[in-house]
């Protein structure tokens, strides 16, 4: 049997991805490898022939399916769709530059202020669960991997891979014989975060945080590392080596094989903001360590460095605790008003966003808004559902949405979301756009990008939004309304103000359609005395039906083409973005045209996308009147 895949069509979706179709056809089927002659032919045209094709299609048919699931397996175990989404495609550059497609297709994303378009670049050796972005000079991202592996996009679509590493002791933990047990997750042994600030001109301080195999005692600790980086236009290098600048206590050892994980590096927290100068804050995570199976629940002992924020100060190593009670604080920034914002990771619910306050204990793992996994009680909680100990979050998520890092908009490439927070989530695969009063919280909007854990977000220099993801990308968010494109808020849609309209047409919305004669006929008498009665009660009926979308006073288009001189003008002829069906035509407007092309629009113009108008007979009359009336006068 032979296959032909004959067409390879990239569909776009309004997501920061878009899908491959491959339509495959049969080119044709045999048993043998010689053609089919003419004389087998005409023997497969009785009824054996008949059970042969029949049979040998259902072979096809099992053959295809079983092919497709096993496919199907393969491409998830690998994350397969993820990589063929976001159209970036790499190639090899010599033995460290691949090149990207950065300026490739941008995908459409609808959010409720904002049309929002997404391109996706593709790193290499990108995959797994960690890692961080930021931004340098020149437009540049550089860019951490899981295993502590780093890089730097360019401005022109190159991503070169660097030559140095930080050491996270990961050959000896290769030997090590939990590596190869079943319940070790490989992948929760990462880098955490990074942090760039330049020094002096060409000179920048990298501090990364990852997890580190300590050998001797078998065990796993949390690090801080430094290095100095020279950054110039071609090279990025290193001027100092890494060193460390601190390690959590105490060091994580293995889990009992017959627990779930041997080791919880999924909740190791990590972040790093910058206080100004020499102090950072660096938050750590927990480890599973919560005051069950017999472990102490370290995020409430002062003597230990897990579950805070630290308080490091990178020049001289020393530590100190800012505030206590996280278990998993992924997302940690500084608003521009120096609000201290962090994200924790509950159990199966109470996801926080938090304000954190120096020497304030925020509770866990003594009060949480989530339960144990599964329909489970979480155990230390002294009721249910409350948070009771300790500061209570200024938002939680419930279910949870696994949050990650969060930013504060700070520039103008959306000036509607100025001073929102955006929260990136792992399983909720969404940014999440909280609106802020001071430090209240308004409202919560998620943004969906399917099939992406978003580990990492950081604003770029030009306003533009980076995303890190899980599979080895990096999505790049710009604001479509700044790219010429009809904003998604279109102003020349929007519904008339009364203070902007005549004193008849207000006049005539107040008496509505359905106002008995006596009274509309007062009121158009009063409103338009200049016009005859039944023109009068067209300009009601225009103002009733037609007066949203047309303006006729003045030229301005709103949802529809202004009416404005529209008698004796020809059909589609004006300034306005006239569907197909009105463009081109060589008729001129009546006001018998225009009434009857209100009440039947499709019928008058085939494919046009206004909707119709309920009139009656009387009502298309005056109508068609009014229009006449006001052209004559």
């Amino acid at each position: 049997m032979t296959w032909k895949i004959n067409k390879i069509r990239k569909l776009p979706l309004a997501s920061p991805a878009s899908q491959l179709l491959f339509t495959v056809t049969i080119e044709r089927f045999d048993l043998g490898a010689a053609p089919v002659s003419d004389v087998e032919r005409a023997s497969l045209s009785g009824w054996w022939g008949r059970v042969y094709v029949f049979g040998g299609a259902v072979v096809a048919l099992a053959a295809t399916f079983v092919g497709g699931a096993y496919a199907g397996r393969w491409a998830v175990k690998h994350q397969l769709r993820a990589r063929l989404q976001g159209g970036g495609l790499w190639r090899k550059e010599g033995a460290k530059r691949r090149d990207l497609d950065v300026t490739g297709e941008w995908q459409p994303i609808n959010t409720a202020l904002v049309r929002v378009e997404s391109t996706v670049i593709h790193l290499p050796n990108g995959d797994g669960w960690g890692g961080g972005i930021q931004p340098i000079e020149g437009g540049r991202i550089f860019y951490a991997t899981k295993d502590g592996e780093f890089g730097v996009i360019e401005t022109d679509g190159v991503v070169k891979v660097l030559p140095f590493k930080v050491d996270m002791n990961l050959d000896a933990l290769k030997r090590h014989s939990v590596y190869q047990l079943g319940n070790f997750p490989h992948t929760w042994v990462r880098v955490t975060d990074i942090n760039l600030t330049g020094t002096r001109e060409g000179r920048y301080e990298l501090l990364v945080g990852h997890l580190y195999f300590e050998s001797q005692g078998k065990c796993m600790e949390m690090r801080l590392s430094r290095a100095l980086l020279s950054i110039t236009a071609t090279d990025i290098s290193l001027a100092e080596p890494f060193r460390t600048v601190m390690t959590t206590t105490p060091c994580i050892t293995f889990y009992h094989p017959g627990y779930m994980f041997a080791f919880e590096g999924h909740f190791s927290g990590g972040r790093i903001a910058r206080l100004g100068g020499d102090q950072v804050l660096f938050t750590t995570g927990d480890h599973g360590w919560v005051g069950t199976r017999g472990y102490p629940a370290v995020a409430q002992d002062d003597n230990s460095t897990l579950g805070k924020v630290l308080l490091v100060n990178v020049a001289t190593n020393e530590v100190s605790i800012f505030a206590k009670g996280f278990r998993n604080p992924q997302g940690l920034t500084i608003d521009s008003q120096g609000h201290i914002w962090l994200t924790d990771q509950g159990p199966q619910g109470g996801d926080e966003l938090n304000l954190v306050v120096k020497g304030q204990n925020y509770g866990w793992p003594l009060s949480t808004y989530g339960t144990d996994y599964g329909p489970i009680p979480w155990s230390l909680n002294a009721e249910q559902g409350r948070h009771g100990t300790g500061v209570q979050p200024e938002f939680a998520w419930n279910p949870s949405i696994a949050t990650s890092n969060l930013v504060e908009v700070k520039g103008n490439e959306f000036p509607l979301w100025k001073g929102d927070l955006l929260v990136a989530s792992l399983h909720g695969q969404a940014i999440h756009r909280l609106r802020l009063e001071g430090t209240r919280v308004v409202y919560d909007e998620p943004i969906k990008f399917d099939l992406y854990r978003l580990r990492d977000i950081v604003e770029l220099p030009n306003g533009h939004i980076a995303l890190l993801t899980d599979h080895g990308t990096i999505v790049l968010l710009r604001n479509a309304d700044a790219y010429n494109k009809t904003p998604i808020l279109d102003a020349s849609r929007q519904q008339r103000r009364t203070s902007d309209m005549s004193a008849e047409e207000s006049a005539f919305a107040v008496a509505g359609r359905y106002a008995k004669n006596a009274d509309t006929g007062a009121v158009v008498a009063e409103a338009s005395g200049h016009l005859p009665p039944a023109a009068a009660h067209g300009e009601s009926v225009f103002s009733s039906n037609c007066a949203v979308c047309h303006a006729i006073e003045s030229s301005m288009s709103l949802a529809g083409p202004s009416l404005k001189g529209v008698i004796g003008r020809r059909v589609g002829s004006t300034d306005f973005a006239y569907s197909a069906a009105l463009v081109g035509r060589h008729e001129t407007w009546t006001g018998r045209r225009i009434a009857d092309f209100a009440l039947k629009p499709d019928g008058m113009y085939p494919g046009t996308s206004m909707p119709p108008v309920s009139l009656t007979p009387d009502l298309q009359r005056d109508l068609a009147t009014y229009l006449d009336t006001r052209h004559r006068q």
